[in-house]
């Protein structure tokens, strides 16, 4: 399956893509509406001109010019220079997977260290992109409705993030913490870069590797010594890490997609200066609706990102389910343009996907951190916590708050060993128990179904 499809077909494809992103170029015209909502995006006041059939409007030049106008030393083109350094070992990935699962067997490791070594240019590359304050990566457009972008290659920067936390991995068996979480931290700045951009494609991207900082995290309070100083973890999360954004408010990028659409693969066959057919992704020409016109195609696409916006805006995930009910029912029933690529009911489908990933990773998020705390807090005190707010007191209260409840983390002590666990996307807490698949095993990912998803003690993989 390809990136758009696993995208589209629903949410355990686009669960299975979102630690891959292989691709930046998507393959069809439904990209452009299932992958580029767009983090805030800054205009600086301007409005998009209107779609023009006759003289079609330049959309991916305009969102250039929009997000080019405040940046100086642009970190893009260090990021490319660190891709073409990068030299990939598709042979050992197997072994980083491992590694980045967890595993720190010498049979995992050992291949790996030479591949890390090798590789100094391109991370040092890498980082210094990274550092830089300012990215923006250039959109082109590729067909109607589908804005790629224009040079970043996708297949080497996975490589080198995934090569970047491996040597932090490596340096963490070695107590090199110090090292270990300069990586982490330069991680953490190749996602926020990646967050500035347009495309939701690019939140993903930086979400799953928000997702790799947050299982180092995680692996480092399950695999450190007794040693470890964790008042300078604590410190450095203070410093570098402010937590994934949201997606953000304005949805313009997604919407001038649609615009596009509009006014490139829409067609007045009969002459009567009326839109009557849609080009499909097979290339064949659609009916649309009787009666549609062109100032219906610009207001329908307004009228569907005002309810994308507002999903994306709701602070806590009980609202998103609200709003999610909603946006689930047929949207034939609601919009009548059923005939415009990308309506259908799926489309609505992959963005509420979307923003479950994105309270997935704020949920792990938090739970890093506030082990983070209770680590520290043994350290000092030679006990775990007897809850959760005592160890975060100087944390903001949201910290310890499961996203998912409105509430604080489940957190209990059990025979002296804690228990740390989030309810999961159903809200219900089921005695921090993984759900499971039906031949009794646990699933250890999150999932609709009933069972909670557990962040200490850690999972055994």
């Amino acid at each position: 399956m390809n990136a758009t499809s696993a995208l589209v077909w629903g949410r355990a494809g686009f669960r299975s893509f979102v630690p891959q992103a292989e691709d930046f170029e998507m393959p069809h015209r439904l990209a452009g509406l299932a992958l580029l909502l767009g983090a805030a995006i800054v205009c600086f006041g301007a409005e998009p001109p209107r779609p023009n059939p006759k003289s079609p409007v330049d959309y991916a030049a305009w969102l250039n010019r929009q997000y080019r106008v405040e940046v100086r030393d642009n970190a893009a083109g260090k990021y490319a220079e660190a891709c073409a350094a990068f030299k990939d070992a598709p042979e050992l990935f197997d072994s980083a997977d491992a590694v980045l699962r967890g595993s720190w067997s010498s049979k995992d490791m050992e291949p790996l260290r030479d591949w890390v070594r090798n590789q100094d240019k391109a991370l040092t590359l890498l980082a210094a992109a990274a550092h830089m304050p300012k990215c923006y990566l250039d959109v082109k457009a590729a067909d109607p409705g589908r804005f790629v972008l224009a040079s970043l290659p996708a297949t080497e920067l996975r490589g080198l993030v995934k090569l970047l936390m491996v040597r932090a991995r490596l340096k963490l068996a070695a107590h090199d913490l110090d090292g270990a979480l300069d990586d982490a931290g330069t991680l953490l700045r190749v996602a926020r870069h990646l967050e500035a951009q347009p495309l939701l494609l690019c939140q993903l991207i930086a979400t799953a590797q928000r997702g790799l900082v947050n299982s180092f995290l995680i692996d480092l309070c399950a695999r450190s010594d007794a040693g470890t100083d964790y008042t300078s973890v604590v410190r450095w999360l203070h410093d570098l890490d402010a937590g994934p954004p949201p997606y953000g408010d304005v949805v313009l990028a997604e919407k001038v997609q649609m615009w596009d659409i509009v006014q490139r693969a829409v067609r007045d066959t009969d002459g009567d200066g009326q839109p009557d057919t849609v080009q499909s992704q097979a290339g064949e020409n659609r009916p649309l609706p009787p009666g549609t016109t062109w100032s219906d195609l610009v207001e329908e696409a307004d009228r569907i990102f005002a309810k994308v916006a507002e999903l994306f805006r709701q602070p806590d995930y009980p609202k998103v389910q609200k709003l999610a009910e909603t946006l689930e029912n047929p949207v034939i029933g609601e919009f009548k343009l059923e005939g415009l690529p990308g309506m259908e009911l799926r489309a609505w489908d992959t963005w509420i996907r979307a923003t479950d990933v994105r309270f997935e990773t704020l949920a792990t998020y938090r739970a890093a951190r506030v082990l983070v705390h209770m680590q520290a807090y043994r350290a000092q005190y030679g006990r775990w916590p007897p809850d959760l707010k005592t160890p975060t007191a100087d944390e903001r209260p949201e910290t310890r708050t499961d996203p998912f409840a409105g509430r604080d983390f489940v957190y209990r002590v059990r025979d002296g060993q804690p228990v740390l666990y989030s309810v999961g996307r159903d809200g219900q807490d089921d005695g921090g128990r993984w759900p499971t698949f039906d031949d009794g095993k646990p699933q250890q990912r999150w999932v609709d179904e009933s069972g909670d998803y557990i962040f200490w003690p850690p999972a055994k993989r």
